[in-house]
């Protein structure tokens, strides 16, 4: 045996159990009625019930059982009862009489129980049957739904497709219809048998004899795995129809009109060709592009940018301008083109049609006419060098010829000034002598890095010692002019790889520059800087700078600022561009920046790597007679 506690099994129910009494207060619920309603039983208990019923009919309902003691039956009632939020939800209520022992009324007992989904459910099922007529109503094409025997469904417009007022004599009319309006009526009446059984979508078209064209769409209905009927839906298509028509007329001319173009077109569908005319085959050598994508055919380079064009094509619906870009043929060939297209639209569906012109020949022109104007360059340069040449080459011999005859003059004077006159003279014939040397040298290391017959001799060099030298060693040269020259760096050694003589070469030659280009009382600046994989050198003065127009050509040969006869500051137009030459046979590079009336500065790059693996050498410069005269040499254009 057990105890049973009743409280405990009317709290376990799904459901509300109350008793009220003659005068509807509420003497016993159950506790769930916390979980239900959210009111707890002391909430509830000594009320009247009816301040918690919506509907009229339960209380009506309650009042007849109350007063009617013949009423001995139960009652179930559907009615709104308000919860502890203030709520009113679906409840029904299944009440009874309860009588003392003399036969008197004492009050009723019953459950309530919450419908709330129930009357959700049937709500939804109420909106989709009126959504489901609402939608047969308004769809385009005419409607049926029909099982075995009958026709459960038809709309508005089935019914006056088939001219159907009656529906109970809708089969009648949709079979005279068939009969006697189909131009073949006997294919699909053949067809329908297999039409009826048939499980997934089937469709055709038939067409009347008053030249009126019908597309029909017919599926099986399943309802709880069984076959339920049949729905079919027929559309009007005769307009549809004779436009089809119309256009595959059209597109047969547009095909011939392709076909005639010269420049070949192709459509496609994000990349995918749908059309390519004769044109478009034989520029990539390919007989069957439809069905393959074109970025088979696009050079890597361009695949990117067109992808993002066919994008924008879609996205924006716009026409693109026209693009030059590259295509490749099956042989690997690599074509130039230029490339525009367009939406447009096909059946419905957006393509993109693409136009391509073929630039080879325009770009043989270009590079024949280009070719042309850089012979013609080159013959001006030559013509300007030649012209250069021979005035750089007349000057000097014209000063030592002279010089040379007041000599003479002088000797047969026996002027008591003559060792005087005679040692300017002298010296101004060795500087002249120099500069030839110096214009002869250029020439020939020019010829010979051309034709590849130059070549350094790298040594495991104290870098910083030996520019710090070539500094020092033209230090009273260039303060002879009026000018100062100064060195720093960030470090005091490190040993690369270079050809000390051509690192001297090349310092010499922009030192003399900046010299050239620096009014008295300026300054020079020498810096190295260093890095762990490079030495950078600079070379900087206050100057008169170079206009921007000639930074990009300060290093080509032949070039100068000033190329007049007349100009301030001699020249051959070879010293950069040797530079240049020499640096990069280093491995190196060599950069230029400056300002019009703020100077110039020279900066060369050059990476730190060892010549060879012996022993570092350390390079100590004398100021010897060959030493004397490089430098002599490298500044003999220069005139105080």
């Amino acid at each position: 045996m057990f105890n049973l506690n009743i409280d405990e099994l009317l709290d376990a129910m799904e459901h509300i159990f109350f008793f009220i009494d003659n005068y509807w207060n509420v003497n016993f619920v159950s506790r769930n009625i916390k979980k239900i309603l959210g009111y707890s039983s002391t909430d509830v208990l000594g009320n009247n019930i009816a301040d918690y019923i919506f509907k009229y009919d339960l209380r009506k309902a309650f009042s007849e059982t109350m007063y009617s003691i013949q009423t001995r039956e139960s009652k179930k009632v559907e009615c709104r009862v308000m919860n502890k939020k203030g709520n009113f939800v679906w409840m029904e209520a299944i009440f009874k009489p309860l009588f003392d022992q003399e036969g008197n009324l004492s009050g009723l007992y019953g459950v309530l129980r919450d419908i709330e989904d129930k009357k959700t459910v049937i709500k939804e099922k109420e909106k989709n049957i009126e959504k489901f007529k609402t939608i047969i109503e308004s769809t385009k094409g005419g409607i049926c739904v029909h099982d075995d025997n009958n026709i459960l469904e038809m709309n508005g417009l089935f019914k006056k497709m088939f001219g159907i007022e009656d529906e109970k004599c809708a089969v009648e009319k949709i079979l005279d219809f068939v009969s006697n309006n189909l131009k073949k009526p006997e294919i699909f009446l053949n067809r329908l048998d297999s039409l009826l059984k048939s499980k997934g979508i089937r469709n055709g078209r038939v067409e009347t004899k008053d030249g009126k064209v019908y597309e029909y769409y017919t599926k099986m209905i399943h309802k709880n795995k069984q076959v339920y009927g049949r729905i079919w839906h027929i559309f009007d298509v005769t307009a549809q129809v004779k436009y089809e028509e119309q256009l595959k007329k059209k597109e047969e001319q547009y095909r011939k009109f392709f076909e005639l173009m010269p420049d070949p077109i192709i459509v496609h569908k994000n990349g995918l060709i749908l059309y390519a005319n004769k044109a478009a085959k034989e520029i990539v050598k390919c007989e069957n592009l439809v069905g393959r994508s074109m970025y088979d055919f696009l050079h890597e380079d361009f695949k990117k940018i067109v992808m993002e064009r066919v994008k924008e094509t879609y996205e924006k619906c716009i026409t693109l301008p026209w693009l030059e870009e590259k295509l490749i043929d099956v042989d690997g060939n690599i074509i130039d083109v230029e490339v525009a297209a367009t939406p447009v639209d096909l059946e419905g569906e957006v393509v993109s049609l693409v136009v391509v012109r073929d630039l080879r020949q325009k770009k043989e022109l270009e590079r024949n006419r280009m070719m042309l104007n850089e012979a013609m360059e080159l013959e001006r340069l030559r013509s300007e060098f030649f012209a250069n040449i021979s005035h750089e080459l007349r000057t000097p011999l014209n000063v030592i010829l002279g010089a040379i005859q007041l000599m003479q003059v002088y000797i047969k004077n026996e002027d008591i000034k003559t060792q005087e006159n005679l040692s300017r003279y002298i010296k101004m014939m060795k500087q002249n002598c120099f500069r030839l040397l110096r214009l002869v040298n250029n020439l020939i290391d020019i010829t010979k890095i051309d034709s590849g017959y130059f070549e350094i001799h790298p040594q495991n060099i104290d870098i910083i010692k030996l520019i710090e030298n070539i500094v020092l060693s033209v230090k009273d040269y260039v303060e002879r002019f009026g000018l100062n020259i100064y060195f720093n760096t960030d470090i005091k050694e490190r040993i690369i790889g270079v050809d000390p003589d051509k690192i001297e070469r090349i310092l010499l030659n922009l030192i003399s520059n900046a010299i050239k280009f620096t009014d008295e009382g300026g300054s020079i600046f020498v810096k190295i800087s260093n890095s762990q994989d490079y030495i950078k050198i600079s070379v900087k003065d206050t100057g008169i700078g170079i206009p921007k127009e000639k930074l990009d050509i300060i290093f080509d040969r032949f070039r100068q600022v000033d190329k007049s006869l007349s100009r301030n500051h001699e020249g051959s137009g070879i010293g950069l561009s040797l530079v240049k030459a020499l640096v990069e046979m280093h491995d190196g590079e060599i950069a230029v920046t400056s300002e019009e009336g703020e100077g110039s500065e020279f900066t060369i790059i050059l990476p730190a790597k060892l010549a060879y693996a012996d022993d570092k050498i350390y390079i100590e410069k004398n100021m010897n007679n060959n030493y004397v005269e490089r430098i002599n040499i490298e500044f003999s254009d220069i005139y105080s």
